[in-house]
């Protein structure tokens, strides 16, 4: 019988919570003993299923393997809402001038590297020196860069080799990716290899951005060379970061590369779009506009 391999986070108050776990079943199961498994790996009292994007599930079939699902005790789940500037603009309101850009990033690698520990400096300023091994925990985290509100939903995903079948599920459902190695672990820097490989076969042209973070540099042992880190992230289309999640050190720089790169990429398609409607428009509608750019 064919087993499904699935991550599930529970959501209290309609907030999405740091806890998750990687649940099994069998894909003959009932939903209501879905429902019991998942109060059971959880410690809740599972009532409703949710996906990533917030849509209900109510049918075993959509349940998908390696897919990722949010767990509730019965209230509703929904997408965050955008966070309210408390900084006035020059109108003298508290309003954002633009809104707020939603999206998901994963932050991936071997067991060990510090991918935790760079996801906490990032969003608390702490850093934990010890961490049992990361299942899998999502954080939301309300954000300001460039004068841009964001909603950053980060996947601290786990390294460990019994979650390589989640990989392509995390992959296929964040919009961007933070790759870690350890400096010190010259057997991270290879076994990263994998992640670069599993990536190259779902995105062949490297359509979302990936950055690649040499973890652990205020270390004395070093095993990885600056050197190393930059040609790998050369072959693979990727940014290149030497960071220190102790120190705090390149850390924010590695997160904002990521979304100046989903931002640049947001602008192209915005582009392309307008250009496509101004062709389908004519040549009519070109002269038009050049005319009233004329008298006005």
């Amino acid at each position: 019988m064919e087993n499904r391999l699935i991550s599930v986070r529970i959501s209290k108050n309609g907030e999405s919570t740091t806890k998750a776990k990687a649940v099994t079943f069998q894909q003959n199961e009932s939903l209501r003993n879905i429902l019991n498994i998942f109060s059971d790996v959880l410690k809740i009292n599972a009532k409703l299923i949710f996906n990533a994007t917030g849509d209900p599930i109510s049918r075993i079939e959509d349940i998908k393997n390696d897919q990722e699902l949010v767990i509730t005790e019965g209230e509703q789940y929904a997408l965050p809402k955008a966070p309210i500037s408390s900084k006035s603009n020059k109108n003298g309101d508290s309003r954002p001038k633009n809104k707020y850009h939603f999206y998901q990033i994963a932050v991936m690698g071997p067991a060990g590297v510090g991918k935790s520990c760079i996801t906490n400096k990032f969003i608390r300023g702490v850093f934990i020196s010890e961490y049992n091994n990361t299942l899998a925990d999502s954080q939301i985290y309300n954000y300001e860069h460039k004068g841009n509100l964001y909603v950053l939903d980060i996947l601290d995903t786990a390294g460990e080799e019994d979650f390589i079948a989640l990989r392509t599920s995390w992959l296929n459902q964040r919009q961007c990716f933070l790759f870690v190695f350890s400096v010190e672990k010259k057997q991270s820097f290879q076994d990263l290899q994998q992640f670069f490989e599993l990536y190259i076969q779902l995105y062949p042209k490297r359509e979302k951005p990936v950055v690649l973070c040499g973890n652990k540099i205020d270390l004395e042992k070093r095993e990885v060379t600056q050197k190393e880190g930059q040609e790998l992230a050369q072959k693979y289309g990727a940014i290149y970061f030497e960071v220190s999640a102790k120190e705090g050190f390149n850390i924010t720089d590695s997160f904002n590369a990521l979304i100046d790169c989903l931002e640049k990429k947001t602008e192209v398609k915005n582009q392309n779009k307008s250009q496509i409607s101004q062709e389908e428009r004519g040549p009519l509608f070109s002269i038009c506009s050049f005319f009233n750019r004329f008298c006005s």
